[in-house]
């Protein structure tokens, strides 16, 4: 067994969690999942309807209550709590985790999480290809040359349809194709944040109403830095005071 025709095109179809017309939308390079999770997960997915509620979905795939958790799975959501935090987004929540626990991509929330790439996979390193995926792509390089162009073209549509306020891009690996979403003129460096190669520097673009945020993985190895964040958050509050 392995991925169909017809689960791919389910899955190039999916837009992704919690609410579009939020304000803040937080845009990654792929779902992470275990490879002896692969099979289920795609199945589950199957089922998925274009836009989820993350704590659907969850149940869905892992039935894992979201609810009742005590920490964080992943860093990744812990990271977008504080970002909604310190942008005064979070309803009066100041702890991460009650954060995630309910509010962080739900249907009529102010987050909306999405992908560039539509298939979860356990890492983006090519040996860790998984084999469920090998019947339809052989290789993570041809994976990503044919589906990129749709999902640029879809996530463009998104943008232009909905008008997020902000959109942070995490993993710069990807920035090139961050910015292919955006007539962005000029992007600009934000030479105060403490970066120490190029994989950790923090572009800011807009383009209408649209301002994306290009930052380092939200990890803990060669991450983004809570003082890079902060920065970066200050100068989007104090740059949009006043505004409409």
């Amino acid at each position: 067994m392995g991925l169909t025709a017809e689960q791919l095109n389910h899955l190039l179809n999916f837009k992704g969690y919690g609410n579009p017309d939020g304000p803040v939308w937080f845009l990654g390079i792929e779902e992470r999942c275990k490879k002896e999770d692969i099979e289920r997960n795609i199945e589950a997915r199957a089922q998925f309807t274009a836009v989820m509620d993350l704590a659907e979905a969850l149940m869905r795939i892992y039935n894992f209550d979201l609810h009742t958790m005590t920490k964080s799975p992943t860093l990744t959501w812990t990271w977008m709590a504080k970002i909604m935090i310190w942008l005064g987004y979070a309803d009066g929540y100041s702890i991460s985790v009650e954060y995630v626990k309910t509010k962080l991509g739900r249907k009529d929330g102010k987050t909306f999480l999405t992908d560039l790439f539509p298939l979860p996979a356990p890492s983006i390193k090519e040996e860790d290809w998984p084999d469920f995926y090998r019947t339809v792509f052989p290789d993570r390089r041809t994976y990503k040359m044919s589906v990129l162009e749709h999902q640029q073209a879809k996530l463009r549509q998104l943008i232009n349809e909905h008008d997020p306020h902000y959109i942070f891009a995490y993993g710069r690996l990807c920035e090139q194709h961050y910015k292919a979403l955006l007539p962005v003129l000029k992007w600009q460096r934000m030479k105060d944040s403490s970066y120490r190669t190029r994989s950790s520097v923090i572009e800011v673009g807009t383009w209408g109403k649209t301002t994306m945020i290009i930052t380092p993985f939200f990890a803990r190895r060669n991450g983004l830095r809570t003082a890079d964040a902060q920065m970066v958050i200050d100068y989007l509050r104090s740059r949009d005071t006043g505004k409409a």
